[in-house]
C-alpha cells in the first residue's frame, strides 16, 4: 500500500476503497473503523489502517457473507480496534490562523 498517501481525506479513502462516503461514516459510527484524525470541526484525515480495515470488511462481506456484527466481533477479537482515542488527541496537521 505504498502508493497511497499517509493521510487521506474521506473522498480519497472512498475512491481508493471503492466504498461510498456514507458507508465509511456508518462503519465509523458502528465501531467497525477507528475514529479519523480530526483537524477541525468538519475536517478529518484517514490512514492506511482505515483503508486496510475497509478492504478486510469488504472481503468478509463479499467472499464469506459475514454480517456486520460478526465482522465487528472478528475485528475486535483480532486486536484490530483503533489505537486512536475517541476524543480529540490534540494533534494538528495544519496550522491555525
Amino acid at each position: 500500500m505504498d502508493q497511497y498517501p499517509q493521510h487521506m481525506k474521506i473522498s480519497e479513502l472512498s475512491a481508493y476503497s471503492k466504498t461510498p462516503v456514507t458507508t465509511i461514516r456508518y462503519y465509523i459510527r458502528e465501531g467497525l473503523l477507528p475514529q479519523p484524525l480530526k483537524t477541525a470541526k468538519t475536517m478529518a484525515y484517514y490512514t492506511h489502517e482505515h483503508l486496510s480495515n475497509l478492504l478486510k470488511i469488504k472481503s468478509m462481506q463479499d467472499e464469506r457473507k459475514f454480517s456486520l456484527s460478526t465482522i465487528k466481533d472478528i475485528l475486535s477479537d483480532a486486536g484490530d480496534e483503533s489505537p486512536l482515542p475517541q476524543e480529540d488527541n490534540g494533534v494538528r496537521l495544519t496550522s491555525t490562523r
